[in-house]
């Protein structure tokens, strides 16, 4: 989330406005936050979503052919916590018009008027004055600012267990990830994340993972990869840009979605391929435009290699 924020008159939505296309040509997915510090009238007296909204509906929601949208109560005095995750985890960046009072890092537009932030404000990336030169000002601290956070995503590691022991993975994950976790069917004796119910399979791991800690970055292994070297897990790491949320290695055209890096926003794309299982899960990643297939260079092509016992 990044406010743009400045005072009423300032030009925030012009800014953002032509903002939107110049992310959209970097191959980011852009949402758009309305803050309004006053009373913000959204719908209009007569229409039917404001007659059940006023008869007492706890939330009004509506669809057409090309747009959904939701009406909900904001609790008082809650500030910006009950924003739903789910808007922030399908577009690369959520810019928020106005914001000035929230926490997340803001770019100030001074306006006509000359008034820069309150005092008190914070976390204030940039103050640009409005004009000619400042969409261009303001995207590119955008972008440097996206990058860095997502650099500062956390490293996290899931071994799916399979036929093979998951130790040498682990034990290689746990040289290059903060975090990491096995993943598969309860065994005594070893602490494992139960996979998803209902869903079969290393899928069903991999998705445990990305619940039990939706903000971190994920790299996926399969327990069989016996040859598993930290510099393939480094060669992957630095192929993550924003707009991309999914890097998969492919040797021989053929992707291998159980050694892969997957982003926080990579998990609705996941969760719709689930039921089709492994080879869904491949064909996805194969088509979507946010999935990066890559190939490894020749000398860490051998760390992908697998087990002949391994369950994929």
């Amino acid at each position: 989330m990044l406010a743009i924020s400045g005072w009423s008159g300032a030009g925030k939505t012009t800014v953002i406005e032509a903002l939107i296309p110049r992310l959209s040509r970097r191959g980011l997915r852009v949402g758009v936050l309305k803050h309004d510090a006053h009373h913000l009238e959204f719908d209009r007296p007569g229409k039917d979503t404001m007659r059940v909204r006023e008869a007492g509906a706890a939330r009004v929601e509506a669809f057409d052919e090309s747009w959904w949208f939701q009406v909900a109560p904001r609790p008082p005095g809650s500030g910006w916590a009950p924003l739903p995750r789910a808007w922030r985890q399908d577009v690369d960046i959520l810019l928020v018009e106005g914001g000035k009072s929230g926490s997340m890092d803001k770019i100030w537009i001074v306006g006509p008027d000359g008034k820069g932030p309150p005092a008190g404000t914070r976390a204030v990336i940039l103050t640009v004055q409005r004009g000619p030169d400042a969409v261009e000002a303001v995207e590119t601290r955008l972008h440097s600012w996206l990058q860095s956070r997502w650099c500062e995503r956390t490293r996290a590691a899931v071994v799916l267990a399979g036929a093979a022991s998951c130790e040498p993975a682990a034990g290689v994950a746990g040289a290059f990830a903060s975090t990491v976790l096995v993943a598969g069917r309860p065994v005594p004796g070893e602490a494992r994340l139960p996979c998803i119910p209902g869903v079969e399979g290393p899928v069903g791991g991999m998705l445990a993972a990305m619940r039990w800690a939706p903000a971190f970055s994920w790299i996926v292994l399969h327990s069989g990869l016996l040859r598993l070297r930290v510099e393939l897990l480094e060669w992957l790491w630095s192929k993550r840009r924003p707009g991309i949320w999914a890097v998969v290695p492919a040797v021989g055209g053929q992707p291998d979605p159980f050694a892969a890096v997957y982003e926080p926003q990579a998990v609705h794309v996941l969760e719709e391929a689930a039921p089709r299982g492994a080879r869904g899960l491949s064909q996805v990643l194969s088509s979507h435009p946010c999935m990066s297939i890559v190939e490894p260079p020749d000398d860490l092509v051998d760390a992908l290699a697998a087990s002949g016992g391994q369950e994929r």
